[in-house]
């Protein structure tokens, strides 16, 4: 039977196909890819239909089975294992609560805890995810920054533009935890949003340099990161049409990633301008190989000016080859007489690697000559 025929009979709204389904899945035994077929097609079929589903998992006790462990997890949006069955169980019977009783349901969403809020929401979203959000934004403002978070989450998992709002909108949020939780959900629709940028730059210096982590907030499994860096990187995504240069100011905060986005974005610009050049220049000398890396890849595209040519000359005592090769290719576009300025200044270098860059530059254009006496050319006897 393919998952085209469950998933039919699920969804069709008539109960003499939920009946048929409802008796595969407790005759299904050892067949665990049939149960998980099953159970994982349950939340995207009739309303009607998943309520039964959930009331044979639960009386059944099912959850015994991984596989519906599994499937839990893709109700409510969290991972789930085996090892957290009493806590699985209870999240269901929440879930399976809240859909059978609409008043317990309001409870839930005018109480503090997190998760139930969080099942509240989950469970009139599987009907009408359009009904929960003014009660989504409506949590966001919640005075438990717990609560806040849980609707955060949920915000992200519906995946909708009024989502994608509420996170952006959170990244002003008092409690910088649940802020940073906020940068971690952005999506694309949230960082096209014109406040993002401004929102990114006002959070940037209430976070810590080093970074931390905020554990059991709302209803996370994994600790919430907190650090300027992890919020700097988002900024070259919410860019927009703004200049280049408005993320310069932020390179200091952002780590190797975020450096290397500023590359790419200043590396589709036609022409290196003399505001940008400096910091790729830079760059150059970045502690991150990657990052020094993208450098040489922005200024291949352009001639390398002589006053520039010291930074590149410091790479070459590394001995990664594709750094020296990129090195080699920028002093190579220099005017002639500036690289050969810089092949003697190599060769006079203390650094051993540094004076066999020198003598292979000179190779390279054209003069087989040692660049100085005893320093000889890479291949040569002396």
């Amino acid at each position: 039977m393919g998952q085209h025929v469950i998933a039919g009979l699920l969804g069709a709204a008539r109960p003499e196909g939920w009946d048929f389904i409802e008796r595969l899945l407790l005759a299904a035994q050892r067949q665990e890819g049939l149960r998980q077929a099953i159970l994982e097609a349950a939340d995207e079929g009739h309303p009607g239909a998943f309520d039964r589903i959930l009331a044979v998992v639960l009386r059944h006790r099912l959850l015994r089975f991984a596989a519906a462990v599994r499937a839990a997890g893709v109700w409510l949006g969290f991972g789930a294992s085996v090892a957290d069955l009493p806590q699985v169980e209870a999240r269901v019977r929440q879930l399976a609560a809240f859909r059978a009783d609409p008043a317990e349901r309001g409870r839930a969403l005018a109480g503090d805890d997190p998760w139930d809020a969080y099942a509240a929401l989950c469970a009139q979203g599987m009907r009408d995810v359009l009904a929960t959000v003014p009660e989504v934004q409506a949590l966001s403002q919640h005075p438990a920054p717990g609560v806040r978070a849980a609707a955060l989450r949920y915000a992200a998992a519906i995946a909708l533009p009024a989502g994608q709002q509420l996170i952006a909108a959170a990244l002003g949020d008092a409690d910088v935890r649940v802020a940073s939780l906020a940068v971690s959900l952005l999506g694309p629709e949230a960082c096209e949003l014109p406040g993002t940028f401004g929102a990114l730059t006002r959070l940037i210096p209430r976070l810590p340099a080093a970074v931390q982590t905020a554990d059991a907030l709302g209803v996370e499994a994994l600790p919430v990161r907190i650090s300027q860096a992890t919020a700097a990187y988002h900024l070259v995504r919410a860019r927009g049409s703004r200049p280049v240069g408005d993320l310069l100011p932020w390179l200091p905060v952002m780590d190797a990633a975020g450096r290397m986005g500023v590359l790419a974005q200043i590396g589709r610009h036609p022409e290196l301008g003399a505001d940008l050049r400096p910091v790729v220049v830079e760059l150059l000398r970045d502690r991150s190989s990657h990052v020094r890396q993208a450098a040489i890849g922005v200024l291949t595209k352009t001639r390398l000016a002589p006053a520039e040519a010291p930074a590149v000359e410091a790479l070459l005592t590394r001995a990664a080859a594709d750094v020296r090769r990129g090195a080699l290719t920028l002093l190579m576009s220099l005017p002639p007489e500036a690289a050969r300025a810089s092949a003697a200044r190599l060769a006079a270098r203390a650094n051993r690697r540094q004076r066999e860059a020198g003598a292979e530059l000179l190779r390279t254009l054209g003069d087989p000559r040692p660049a100085r006496p005893g320093c000889p050319t890479p291949g040569w006897s002396t």
